[in-house]
C-alpha cells in the first residue's frame, strides 16, 4: 500500500520586509548579496509518499519551486526562482544512483555561452555605475562633514560617530538594512552599494537615525 499526498501553495514577501532578532541585527533576508528586503513570488509543488510497493519500502518527498523574484540579491534585477528538492530512504536513493545526472543545466550553459561575447561590456558598465553612486553618496556624506573611508570597492565604511551596533539595530526596522559590525572599527557603518533607488532611501533612514 502506498499513501501519497500532494502539497501546493504559495507565499509572497512585501517590499522592504526585513527581520531582526533581539540582538538587533538584521537575519531575514539573509545577510548575503545585496542587503534590502526581499520582494518575490514562489508556488511551492510538494509530493510525499510512504508506504510499500510490493518489496520494496518507499518513503519519499519532492518539492519543486516556481516564480520570480524582482530584485534578485546577486544582480539587483528581476530573475525567475525554480529550485528542486528530493529525499528518500538511502536504500531507494542507492537504486536510483545509475540514473543521476550530474551534468551542466543546458539553460544555464546557453546563457553563459551567450552573455560572454558582451563580458567586458557589461563589466566595464557595473564598474561605471557602481563608481558614480559611490561617488553620490560620497559627495553627500562630505557635505553633510560625515567622516568616512576613502572607499574602493562596492562598500562604504561610515564613522557614525559612536557604536554601529545602534544603527544596525534601528535602520531594519525603518527599511534599511547595513552591514554587520567590524570590531575594533565599532564606530564604522559598513554600507553596500545598491541601485539608486536603495541608495536614496539608505540616505533618508541613515540621516533620521544619526541626527537622533
Amino acid at each position: 500500500m502506498l499513501v501519497a499526498a500532494i502539497d501546493c501553495s504559495t507565499a509572497s514577501t512585501c517590499v522592504g520586509w526585513i527581520e531582526v532578532d533581539d540582538n538587533g541585527f538584521p537575519v531575514r533576508p539573509a545577510l548575503l548579496g545585496m542587503l534590502r528586503g526581499r520582494d518575490y513570488d514562489v508556488t511551492y509543488l510538494g509530493y510525499n509518499a510512504d508506504g510499500r510497493i510490493g518489496r520494496l519500502g518507499l518513503t519519499a518527498s519532492a518539492y519543486y519551486a516556481l516564480g520570480q523574484d524582482r530584485a534578485s540579491f546577486f544582480t539587483g534585477r528581476k530573475a525567475k526562482i525554480r529550485a528542486g528538492f528530493a529525499a528518500a530512504k538511502p536504500e531507494l536513493i542507492g537504486r536510483m544512483a545509475p540514473y543521476r545526472m550530474n551534468v551542466i543545466s543546458i539553460v544555464a550553459a546557453r546563457g553563459i555561452m551567450a552573455a560572454l561575447p558582451a563580458a567586458r561590456e557589461i563589466l566595464a558598465q557595473r564598474r561605471d555605475a557602481l563608481v558614480k553612486k559611490r561617488r553620490a553618496l560620497c559627495d553627500w556624506l562630505k557635505d553633510r562633514e560625515v567622516p568616512y573611508i576613502e572607499p574602493y570597492a562596492n562598500f562604504v565604511m561610515i564613522d557614525v560617530g559612536r557604536h554601529a551596533r545602534e544603527f544596525v539595530s534601528a535602520m531594519p526596522r525603518l527599511g534599511v538594512a547595513p552591514g554587520r559590525p567590524f570590531p575594533p572599527l565599532d564606530n564604522m557603518l559598513r554600507v553596500s552599494i545598491g541601485t539608486d533607488r536603495d541608495m536614496q532611501r539608505f540616505r533618508e533612514v541613515f540621516w533620521k537615525v544619526y541626527k537622533a
